[in-house]
C-alpha cells in the first residue's frame, strides 16, 4: 500500500538560501509516516510501546525551493527481521512532478519502560500491505569510522529539542550537524544523508561532536556523556 500526503512548506522550513534545510527534510518525511500510520489505525505509541526510527539513507536529487507544493509518496516494504521494519519515500515537486527526494528508514518498536526492543507482530503486514520495491541496494551499507578527527565541537541541548518520549527528536540531531558545519560547507550541496542512532540523547546530558573532513564526505559522531548517541555522514 503505498499512501500519498501533500506538504505545504512553512517558512521556517528553509534555510538562508531559501532551500529546504535538511532538518525540514527529515521532517517532512516524518510527517509523511506519521500520517499513514494513523490513517490505517497504528499509534505511533501505544501504551508503553512505541515506534522508534533506527536509521535514515536519504538520497538528494534537488532540494526543494521556496514556495514549492511538495507530495510525499511513502510505503512499508518487507521486514528486514523479526524486530527491524523498513519504510521507504520519494518527495515529489507537485506542479511539476519531478522526483527531489528518496529516502529509506528502518524502524522498530521499542518498551518505553524497559527500553527493550519488541519483536514485531506479524499482524502489521496485513495492516500495511507491505510493497516489494525498496531504493536502495546497499541499504545495510555500514558507515565507516575514522581512525582519526578533526575537530571535537560543543554541541548545546535545547528544551524544544525534546519530544513526548522525553529525548530529542530524530530530526533535531541534524540541526547539531549543520551547526558543526563550517560556514563554507553548510553552504554546499550534500547529494546523501545517512543518519544511524545508536542511543537516545536526554535531558542534562553533555554532548560533543567529533568532525571529519574528506573529500567529498564529512563524517561526525556524537557522543552524549561519553556515549555513542549517533553517527553521521554527509556526501556530495
Amino acid at each position: 500500500m503505498i499512501y500519498s500526503m501533500t506538504y505545504y512548506p512553512r517558512v521556517d522550513d528553509y534555510d538562508l538560501n531559501s532551500r529546504l534545510s535538511y532538518t525540514s527534510m527529515l521532517e517532512v518525511l516524518q510527517s509523511a509516516m506519521i500520517a499513514h500510520s494513523l490513517s490505517i489505525g497504528d499509534a505511533v505509541r501505544s501504551g508503553d510501546i512505541g515506534w522508534v526510527l533506527v536509521d535514515w539513507m536519504v538520497r538528494i536529487i534537488r532540494r526543494p525551493l521556496l514556495n514549492e507544493t511538495l507530495e510525499i509518496k511513502t510505503w512499508s516494504a518487507e521486514n528486514l527481521s523479526e524486530t527491524m521494519a523498513l519504510r521507504e519515500f520519494e518527495v515529489f515537486a507537485r506542479n511539476s512532478g519531478e522526483m527531489l527526494i528518496q529516502a529509506s528508514a528502518k524502524m522498530c518498536q521499542l518498551n518505553m519502560k524497559t527500553a527493550q526492543v519488541e519483536k514485531l507482530d506479524p499482524k502489521l503486514a496485513d495492516i500495511y500491505k507491505p510493497e516489494k520495491r525498496v531504493l536502495f541496494g546497499d541499504r545495510n551499507r555500514r558507515i565507516a569510522i575514522p581512525e582519526q578527527f578533526d575537530e571535537v565541537k560543543p554541541v548545546i541541548i535545547r528544551r524544544n529539542d525534546f519530544d513526548f518520549n522525553h529525548h530529542v527528536n530524530n530530526p533535531k540531531y541534524l540541526e547539531y550537524v549543520t551547526e558543526c558545519l563550517p560556514e563554507e560547507l553548510w553552504q554546499q550541496e550534500f547529494g546523501n544523508l545517512r543518519v544511524i542512532y545508536h542511543s537516545s540523547v536526554r535531558r542534562n546530558q553533555m554532548l560533543n561532536m567529533l568532525v571529519r573532513y574528506d573529500d567529498d564526505t564529512v563524517t561526525m559522531i556524537l557522543n552524549a556523556d561519553d556515549h555513542l548517541a549517533a553517527i553521521f555522514e554527509l556526501r556530495k
